[in-house]
């Protein structure tokens, strides 16, 4: 019983500013969610930073746990990741879609996160979850096009 959350929104700024805000590694996503405790880098490999390890420790609601995330960059067009939670109730994976705006120096940038449920709370809780998800995504994203629009292009660089 996967679920799919999907929001767009036109960010008025080339797509390279828009890339390198969303790969940065003070940008991460998770650094704007309020549900993480410690995030921590654990690898870069694969051709010049195509690909990231990351684990994260996390408390929602009740639960705490420990998440090992692996980002892929395929630049300049796409970050996506992979999540695996140690005790948590759902797994995920996602991405960032970054297109050329219809007008110049805009960026649509797409947010889709699918989740599903990892163990057999996480199937019940998942009426609950796919609705804080929902929240999550739209209200991450409204964040990341704040920051890249509100961003010098001499810091986003």
């Amino acid at each position: 019983m996967p679920r799919t959350v999907k929001t767009s929104v036109t960010v008025t700024r080339p797509l390279e500013e828009v890339w390198r805000v969303v790969t940065s590694d003070d940008n991460l996503q998770q650094k704007r969610n309020k549900w993480i405790r410690e995030i921590v880098k654990l690898e870069d490999n694969e051709n010049n930073n195509a690909k990231a390890t990351y684990r994260t420790l996390m408390r929602f609601l009740f639960f705490k746990d420990e998440i090992v995330s692996e980002i892929t960059y395929t630049a300049p067009t796409k970050v996506s990741w992979i999540t695996a939670p140690s005790k948590g109730p759902i797994t995920g994976k996602g991405h960032y879609e970054l297109q050329e705006g219809k007008t110049p120096n805009t960026t649509r940038l797409t947010f889709t996160q699918n989740i599903e449920p990892a163990n057999l709370v996480g199937f019940f809780l998942m009426p609950v979850l796919s609705l804080t998800i929902r929240r999550f995504v739209k209200k991450n994203l409204i964040q990341l096009k704040r920051l890249v629009e509100n961003s010098p292009e001499d810091r986003v660089a």
